[in-house]
């Protein structure tokens, strides 16, 4: 487990914007996720008559899903560039069955995605739980649909990490994979 606490501000947000709830999931290889309030969205409420102070109103911020690499995975200047690059990939990605990232920041050398929350967490709770044929089908079809966008993108992309975990459910129903940390692309040409 990583210790976030060294990469708390003294208002105790993580980047002078995000204030941590709870841990989502340690179980990948190289990062943690938690759930985050986004303080930059909070609604602000006049604290007295004179107009003077403004209060955050902690229950209006939009509430987000933050990938946090774990320190060993600290990057160079070299390392910056490529995590960049990549985050422009899967930012670029837009389809209804991706979940991606919305942003990113590196603090302390160490790089973090920004993505949107899925209350409803991942497939990997409703193993050997859904029983409903219409639910099945509708699962593989918009895992497929993600993935044949992937493919089709120029380059390719290939997930290469596709597993329950990894397809997270929205407040929709929707199933989004997730997780292009190791995704490659593949250029057929050369």
């Amino acid at each position: 487990h990583m210790t976030i606490e060294n990469h708390l501000d003294p208002n105790g947000l993580f980047d002078n914007r995000y204030r941590l709830i709870k841990r989502l999931s340690d179980e990948g290889a190289t990062a943690d996720v938690w759930l985050a309030i986004d303080t930059f969205t909070l609604d602000k409420r006049l604290n007295d008559e004179n107009n003077v102070t403004t209060v955050a109103d902690e229950d209006s911020g939009t509430r987000v899903a933050i990938k946090i690499y774990r320190p060993k995975n600290a990057l160079d200047v070299e390392g910056e560039s490529l995590f960049r690059k990549e985050f422009k990939t899967a930012y670029n990605c837009q389809h209804e069955n991706l979940l991606t990232p919305t942003g990113y920041g590196i603090v302390n050398n160490i790089p973090y995605l920004v993505m949107p929350y899925c209350s409803n967490g991942s497939v990997g709770n409703l193993v050997g739980k859904m029983a409903e044929e219409n639910e099945i089908w509708n699962f593989l079809k918009q895992t497929a649909s993600g993935l044949a966008y992937l493919h089709s993108c120029k380059p390719p992309i290939i997930h290469q990490d596709i597993k329950p975990g990894n397809i997270l459910i929205d407040d929709n129903g929707n199933y989004r994979i997730s997780d292009f940390g190791i995704s490659v692309k593949r250029d057929y040409n050369s």
